[in-house]
This record gives structure tokens, sequence and C-alpha cells, in this order.
């Protein structure tokens, strides 16, 4: 079981989440906001409090990303770059920028 083992962490790490299950959302709201427009990003519970582990489409698709929007999370950015957040220098290789979701 996940808990919050000091009073008070969640808190000051996670920007006053509740418990985990909040912090999650708020995690995936972040990426959602760097991704672009499209919602691919949902938290591990429903509105209704049901899990939601594999978001899908109506269809059963999964949603996916391209590359350029993967880039854009861990560069902590939605606009261009080619380095940033987790990758200060940047990453190697030919597909190394991120697409533009401005």
């Amino acid at each position: 079981m996940l808990y919050d083992k000091e009073p008070g962490l969640l808190d000051s790490l996670l920007g006053g989440a509740r418990d985990l299950k909040e912090a999650a959302g708020m995690l995936s709201d972040a990426r959602d906001s760097l991704d672009g427009s499209d919602d691919l990003d949902q938290g591990i519970v429903d509105g209704r409090g049901r899990a939601n582990i594999v978001p899908t489409d109506a269809t059963g698709k999964a949603f996916s990303r391209t590359a350029g929007q993967v880039l854009n999370i861990v560069y902590l950015t939605p606009e261009r770059a080619t380095s940033g957040g987790f990758f200060p220098s940047g990453v190697n290789g030919s597909i190394n920028t991120s697409a533009d979701n401005t």
C-alpha cells in the first residue's frame, strides 16, 4: 500500500495533493499541459473514482504520443526546444527537437 510515510511529505513535494491519486492526477495534468491540445493523458482514477489505469479512446485504442510530444514533456516546455527540463543539455540522436505546442 502506498501512503504518505512522513506527515506533510506529499504536501511539500506535490503542491498540496491530499493523496497519491490526487498527486498522480496533478502529474497527468502537468504532462497534458506540455504535449499539445489533445487530452492524451488522464489520471489513474476517473471523475467517479473508478480505476483508469489504461486510458483509451471510445474504441478501446490506447493513447499515444509523437516523439516531439514526449520531448516536450521531458524538456518541460510546450514550445519547440532542443534542451531543458530533465535534459538541460538535450538528448542524443537524430530526433532531439520537441514539437511546437503553443
